[in-house]
């Protein structure tokens, strides 16, 4: 295009009018649509926008400027990638003149096409025309009018940007500005324009879109006072008044504010900067799909089904997708203030992975305030943005988008949500507690309730192995069975809105009115139709914990242990003595990482529920744009704006805005420090690549210390470092000069270890330069300099080699880092190669193409790990660390599991519990065999009378007859613990209790301890235990040695113990006890383990306990054979008179039991094998072997 007119001195001409009509024409079309332009007359110089008919005008008046050759603001393409064009206002270069003009161009087409936003611009004194002014052409005047007469270097709106930015980021106080601006107002000559303090200074943010709106809320969280309540005095649910009253003056203030940050405009923004822009579509345009890697969410199968089940979404590549997150948090610091403030944020993933989940792209949403945890209530606050996410998806918006200066239909879908579990509860509606706590197992979670640690436990990990995986058999190392269960199918949205179908009736609200009700069976957990190291208290491996492997029969080894009067805690084998920790913690405080590699581990601790993890990360991608640590840090530096302790929200509100808005403007500001483009820390400037010459002076090497993202290509990739010398990094807290290079070594190529020892720059003629590295190589030519096993290569730092040839290439160099080797000696280190945390290794699309997304979702499956164990080989607990010995105060809490402890002081007591005399004496049907029938029948092999103690016959005469049988002088002075049958159930107890092993009493009774004083002395019930003894419940009894009874002071005890196993856990719809199956039998024998002093190796012990049960067993259900018979014998009527100390389910299959013809003909049998006996033999209330004892020690 001939340009020679801009020459001209006529300005009338006819040559110099048709050059300036050609150059508005080009410049109207490059303008598409908008009628503002840069304006290149001699005075303005491309530095302010105007309407494009008075840039015709000054075209005219002013003339063009001569300087401006290259129209590349107005329609014409750049020769050079940067242009520096000097222009005749004091010689001013583009790169430091401030694209205010642009950043307000850009927010007026994109949000403002007709804007008013009602406020008054930053001019200290408006006029009165000010109010019907419209604010964003006063923008305009702000950003042209000189900050004072005769400054051309800042206009008043660029330098009030620039002054508020530095206040945001070195973080000054609203007095310090207003300190600071009165300053430089009486600096500055007459005539500025500056506003005269913050308050004023800060309005410019409305008139560029940057608000929040205030929505009033019940002090209940029943409603918002918004939309139909909006006018309402009150709560129409609890009637609480809206407002607080001043005292004295009238004045009323809102008890309640939600602060709303419409999230229309904050997407819109997006798409105002060119760059920004670009990347919001870079899930389609920029990523490399290579059906095989998860680098993004875009790579996951659940972003890719959306796609095919909404293709019309997909279609359009800045249609925004999004991820929600929300986690309460005390704004004060301080925990012991009860204060808990809920932010909602909004995340778009549409972005790159070094801009996603980054905080200038997390957008805050809603503000819900304190100081109550909100619960379900969460949903009353979630409504605005609901909406608006409604819209989104529905509608859409008219959108600007800046890079293709076109306008398109901006659609929004909200993916998931991130939070921790309580959060997770609150959000989905599904309660997060109680039996059916997972979520994604939903009905078919398998919990346990644990008995002495009074917490639900969640059991059936095993099912989400493959069906013939070798630990689906492995009982030792689990929970004691095998698995056979398959995992459970995967609930679709369709078979979720269902289930939500069946949650009716829910309030919401904290008031006295509102009170929670109890869910119905096929409501499940479903709460709300929902909107969207060993220390010492942190440890889980507990005394309750032991107490309930002991009630679970499994890991015997890891059960406490009871000598004498204490009692121990064996160590597990993952747990480190006192010795062990010190020397792990003065490891880790020896660690050392490189810049950039990894946070401060002190504060990488994280637990998680690892069994559905794999399968999310196959879902939504890779985990770390889903999980809560950006999220917490965001909660952090909103924490840090509260300045007005009395106002936390408003605080928070006004800090975020600011932040918001000037993290915005700052992408325009230049020659200032920014988020966007902050100050190298070493910057030596890149070398000029020259075009001839040897290569060694045209490598790219200088100190990589800049906090900013750079795209580098493969072979860059691996050798963008940082590196320090040793010497300094003595002083520092990370490691930079660990170096590692390929090379040979008597002909075989190996790699180099070493450190770095000092770095020269060599300089030639010509203006080159060259970097090496002076290197310390450790010696690796054998294994006693270097040693390799499965997963780390260590080196001896004490010996070192090549000490001739110690230069390399600053380009050769790989960075890697050192730690300490513990086992090999303090002079051998750990060889760690490094990654850079900040470098993403992820394939660019080339330009010109643009690959789909491919058709196959399917993720490859991962090769299922099968190893053989020996289980009887593996040892659970540490043999070479003593046990620990339980303190006082553990033994309390255990004593309160146990919930009663009876110290008796000549006293005898009994429990009702245990059936009376005339309920389990046997008489003519018990179906107690003879001995011939004992000895031609094998089925039949209950214990006799001659070889055992008769337990629950010595009970029975006992009751009611004090001072009669045992009673008298048994048990004086003694101590007992009692377990399972005073147990005092809880609500949540008694129903979590039902479906695990360890059911509650029948039809929900309590079990109740009678106590029976003697000698007019009270039975003393303490919780805790009177110099320690059986403080755990476990009590010491003896089995004498070629014996199967119980003597000593506690067998009593141990009777009624087996009385109440038997009833409230047996199974008596078997044949007989030898048909009970052995699973369950041991099961029975694992209660009566957890409570004395038995060992189930010993065969004296596990004979005792198998004829104990056997004859109890036979007893108590001659009990209710006798019951049935006086029956009418309708059967049906029969099982509706269910015992008062029996289950329905177990009445009903002893009634058919007992109606079978078997078990007649049986009855029959051994009631004339009892008619042919002589004697009853039994010596009272003393067992056999309680009268052998005493006789022995006469």
């Amino acid at each position: 295009m001939d340009k020679s007119w801009m020459h001209e001195t006529n300005r009338l001409g006819n040559r110099y009018a048709e050059g300036v009509k050609e150059f508005i024409s080009m410049a109207r079309n490059h303008a598409d649509g908008r009628n503002r332009i840069k304006c290149p007359c001699r005075n303005c110089t491309n530095r302010y926008y105007k309407h494009i008919d008075d840039v015709e005008d000054d075209l005219f008046l002013k003339g063009i400027d001569l300087n401006y050759t290259q129209w590349i603001f107005h329609g014409e393409d750049p020769f050079l990638q940067n242009v520096h064009t000097q222009h005749n206002n004091q010689n001013a270069n583009v790169e430091d003149t401030d694209d205010v003009e642009e950043m307000l161009d850009d927010i007026y087409m994109g949000t403002f096409p007709d804007a008013n936003m009602g406020e008054s611009s930053t001019t200290p004194n408006p006029t009165s025309n000010d109010h019907y002014a419209r604010p964003f052409d006063k923008l305009w005047e702000d950003a042209q009018r000189e900050l004072y007469p005769g400054c051309k270097k800042f206009s008043k709106l660029a330098f009030i940007v620039k002054l508020l930015h530095i206040k945001t980021i070195c973080n000054w106080s609203d007095k310090s500005f207003d300190m600071v601006i009165d300053l430089i107002k009486k600096a500055l000559p007459d005539g500025e324009s500056l506003p005269r303090s913050y308050y004023e200074a800060k309005r410019f943010r409305k008139d560029l879109g940057f608000s929040y709106e205030l929505i009033h809320a019940c002090e209940n969280d029943c409603v918002l006072f918004w939309k139909e309540y909006a006018d309402e005095e009150e709560c129409p649910k609890c009637k609480t008044s809206r407002w607080t009253y001043v005292a004295g003056t009238g004045t009323k203030i809102p008890r309640k504010v939600l602060r709303y940050f419409p999230i229309k405009p904050r997407l819109q923004r997006l798409f105002m900067s060119k760059e920004i822009a670009n990347d919001m579509k870079w899930h389609k345009n920029g990523r490399v799909d290579d059906g095989n890697s998860l680098r993004h969410p875009a790579d996951s199968i659940a972003w890719k089904e959306f796609d095919k089940e909404h293709s019309w979404f997909a279609e359009e590549s800045r249609n925004v997708r999004l991820g929600l997150a929300s986690d309460g948090f005390n704004p004060f610091g301080n925990m012991s203030t009860s204060y808990s403030m809920w932010p909602v944020v909004l995340m778009p993933y549409n972005l790159p992975p070094w801009r996603c989940m980054k905080d200038p792209y997390m957008l805050l949403s809603l503000l819900i305030p304190g100081s109550k945890a909100l619960g379900n209530e969460i949903d009353v606050y979630l409504q605005p943005l609901v909406e608006d996410l409604q819209e989104l998806w529905n509608e859409g918006l008219i959108t600007y988008d800046a890079s293709t200066q076109q306008t398109f239909q901006l659609h929004a879908a909200l993916l998931w949500t991130i939070n921790d579990f309580p959060a997770y509860g609150n959000l989905s509606g599904w309660s997060t507690k109680g039996k059916l706590a997972c979520p994604i197992c939903n009905k078919d979670t398998v919990f346990r309730w644990l008995k002495s640690g009074k917490k639900m436990c969640y059991m059936g990990h095993r099912r989400f192995l493959p069906q013939r995986h070798i630990w689906r058999k492995k009982k030792a190392l689990f929970d004691g069975t095998e698995e056979h269960s398959m995992a459970p199918n995967e609930l679709s949205g369709d078979q979720l809105l269902q289930q939500l179908m069946n949650v009716t009736n829910v309030q919401f609200g904290k008031g006295e009115t509102t009170r929670k009700r109890k869910r119905t069976p096929n409501e499940l957990n479903w709460t709300k139709k929902s909107t969207l190291l060993n220390i010492d208290g942190k440890t889980k491996d507990s005394a309750k914990a032991r107490k309930d492997l002991c009630h679970m029969g499994i890991r015997k080894e890891l059960h406490l242990q009871t000598n004498g009067t204490s009692t121990s805690m064996p160590h597990a084998k993952y747990t480190l003595s006192k010795a062990e920790k010190t020397k792990f913690f003065d490891w880790l405080k020896c660690v050392k990482f490189p810049d950039g590699y990894a946070s401060n581990i002190s504060r990488c601790v994280n637990t998680q529920k690892a069994v559905h993890l794999p399968r999310e990360a196959e879902l939504a991608g890779p985990v770390q744009f889903r999980w809560m640590y950006p999220i917490e840090r965001f909660m952090g530096k909103l924490k840090r704006f509260v300045r007005n302790r009395a106002h936390p929200e408003g605080s928070i509100a006004e800090g975020y805005l600011s932040v918001e808005c000037l993290t915005f403007c700052s992408m325009y500001l230049r020659g200032i420090h920014t988020r966007w483009s902050p100050e190298e820390r070493n910057n030596d400037g890149w070398q000029e690549e020259m075009s001839v010459g040897l290569s060694v002076f045209s490598q790219r090497v200088r100190p990589l210390g800049a906090a900013k993202t750079v795209r580098l290509d493969n072979k860059l990739l691996t050798k963008a470092r940082w590196f320090h010398t040793k010497d300094r990094d003595r002083t520092r807290r990370t490691q930079n000069s660990g170096i590692t290079v390929p090379g040979e070594h008597e002909s075989t190529t190996i790699n180099y270890y070493g450190e770095l020892r000092n770095i020269l720059e060599l300089h030639y003629m010509g203006r080159k330069q060259v970097y090496l590295f002076e290197c310390n190589w450790w010696d690796i030519g054998n294994r006693t300099g270097m040693q390799k096993d499965e997963h780390f290569t260590s080196v001896n730092t004490s010996r070192t080699w090549y000490e001739s040839d110690p230069f390399i290439l600053a380009c050769q160099a790989s960075q890697v880092f050192y730690l300490n080797d513990t086992k090999l000696g303090s002079s051998w280190k750990v060889v760690q190669n490094m990654s850079h945390r900040n470098i993403y290794d992820i394939p660019i699309v080339p330009e010109g193409e643009n690959e789909e997304d491919d058709e196959d979702n399917s993720v490859g499956e991962n090769a299922h790990v099968q190893q053989e164990i020996d289980e009887d080989s593996i040892s659970l607990h540490r043999d070479d660390v003593p046990a620990v010995e339980l303190e006082a105060d553990q033994l309390k809490e255990l004593i309160a599991v146990d919930e009663v402890f009876v110290e008796l002081d000549g006293s005898t007591f009994f429990n009702d519990d245990i059936s009376s005399n005339d309920e389990i004496e046997s008489d003519k049907e018990e179906e107690s065999p003879s001995n011939d029938e004992t000895n031609t029948d094998k089925e039949e092999e209950s214990p006799s009378n001659d070889e055992f103690d008769l337990f629950d016959d010595d009970i029975g005469r006992g009751r009611g007859r004090q001072g009669q049988g045992r009673g008298q002088g048994q048990g004086q002075g003694q101590e007992h613990v009692w377990q399972d049958m005073p147990l005092h159930f809880t609500s949540q107890e008694e129903e979590t209790e039902l479906g695990s092993e360890m059911p509650p009493p029948p039809n929900g009774q309590l079990h109740e301890m009678l106590l029976h004083p003697t000698n007019e002395k009270e039975v003393e019930i303490n919780a805790k235990s009177s110099k320690g003894k059986w403080a755990l419940g476990i009590i010491p009894i003896t089995i004498p040695p070629n014996t199967q009874g119980v003597i000593g002071p506690n067998a009593s005890t141990f009777t009624t113990r087996v009385g109440y196993i038997i009833r409230e856990y047996a199974e008596f719809h078997h044949m007989s006890w030898t048909k009970v199956p052995d699973d369950h039998k041991q099961m029975l024998k694992n209660r009566l383990a957890c409570d004395f002093t038995l060992d189930l190796n010993r065969i004296e012990d596990n004979k005792c306990l198998e004829k104990a049960l056997g004859y109890t067993f036979s007893n108590a259900r001659s009990k209710y054979s006798k019951r049935f018979m006086k029956l009418p014998p309708d059967l049906e009527a029969a099982k509706a008179d269910i015992p008062e100390d029996l289950t329905e389910e177990k009445w009903h299959k002893l009634c058919d039991l007992f109606n079978d013809e078997k078990w007649k003909a049986k009855s029959s049998r051994n009631a004339k094998n009892r008619e042919n006996m002589k004697s009853n033999h039994t010596c009272g209330s003393r067992s056999f072997i309680s009268s052998l004892e005493e006789v022995a020690t006469i």
